[in-house]
């Protein structure tokens, strides 16, 4: 049988090291990038609405009362 490429064993590598990175932490920097992302002033395409985190709270039908 065939050994593996140079280039394919450096795929290998790379997918292994990347999968190794756990769910959460990829969502914390995807996250963080997008908030950084959206502070340029100069970004083409439409613009992000600013979402604040006490919007959801305040709206008179909240997932939280009672019935």
């Amino acid at each position: 049988m065939a050994r593996p490429s140079k280039e394919y064993a450096k795929f290998a590598k790379l997918t292994d090291k990347l999968l190794s990175v756990p769910r959460a932490e990829l969502q914390k920097r995807l996250d963080a990038h997008k908030e950084q992302a959206a502070q340029n002033p100069n970004r083409r395409g439409p613009k992000r609405k600013a979402v604040t985190p006490s919007a959801s709270s305040d709206s008179p039908h909240g997932a939280n009362e009672a019935s």
